[in-house]
């Protein structure tokens, strides 16, 4: 069973509270949370904390929050999975996205987080503005060298100009239609996986250029079919 725990922070006294009782049953944590590592003093403290409910738990993580030190005190808390937020394989696209590292950075974490006998699953992102086949073919590239061995599953995401991002604001910079809020699409977007058969169903149909939405539609099936024959059995 998996429980969504609230974890409160209370700057003021410095400490965190943490309670969890359900049966004296064992439970696995989800902490949704893509900044968890950010501060690492805090998230120790919250490892300690979880460590005595023992608990099998995962988290979300930057690559590069990741270090052999926070990566034992995961460990010994229970935590069995880090999923890293990769978005792309292409160098390109992680400077076009401001992500602050690079392809080496991610294989680093990758290995250190094989080496603490943690399980790894990624995020990638399809239908970034300024993708191309290249780039698509860059993380497709990326995935396979990786395979099986060194990531348990990916999950695929289609890029969306959430409200109060830097490309939503600024549409006209990156080709996207101005309104998107008034644009069915936007009302009806889906980040996941969605059956592409028709231009009513496009739920990416937010570029000014339809060639655009066209060619990022056959982007996300290539790679999604990509994904399906390395991880078909996940």
């Amino acid at each position: 069973m998996l429980f969504f725990l609230q974890l409160l922070y209370q700057k003021r006294l410095g400490r965190v509270n943490i309670n969890f009782t359900h049966n004296n049953k064992n439970y696995e944590l989800l902490i949704i949370d893509d900044c968890f590592l950010t501060n690492e003093a805090k998230a120790i403290e919250i490892c300690t904390a979880i460590k005595e409910l023992n608990l099998s738990w995962s988290l979300a993580a930057r690559a590069d929050q990741i270090n052999v030190d926070i990566l034992n005190h995961l460990k010994q808390a229970g935590c069995i999975e880090i999923k890293l937020g990769v978005e792309s394989g292409s160098e390109k696209l992680l400077k076009a996205m401001n992500k602050k590292f690079d392809i080496t950075a991610i294989d680093r974490a990758i290995e250190l987080i094989n080496s603490a006998s943690i399980q790894v699953k990624v995020f990638i992102i399809t239908g970034l503005p300024s993708e191309t086949w290249e780039t698509n073919t860059e993380t497709k590239e990326f995935l396979a060298k990786m395979g099986k061995e060194k990531i348990r599953g990916v999950s695929l995401l289609r890029f969306v100009p959430l409200p109060g991002s830097y490309i939503y604001d600024n549409p006209e910079k990156f080709g996207i239609k101005n309104n998107l809020r008034e644009e069915e699409c936007f009302k009806r977007m889906h980040l996941y996986d969605s059956s592409i058969t028709n231009q009513h169903e496009r739920t990416t149909d937010w570029w000014i250029d339809s060639n655009t939405a066209t060619l990022y539609d056959q982007i996300y099936e290539d790679i999604k079919n990509h994904i399906a024959a390395i991880w078909k059995n996940d």
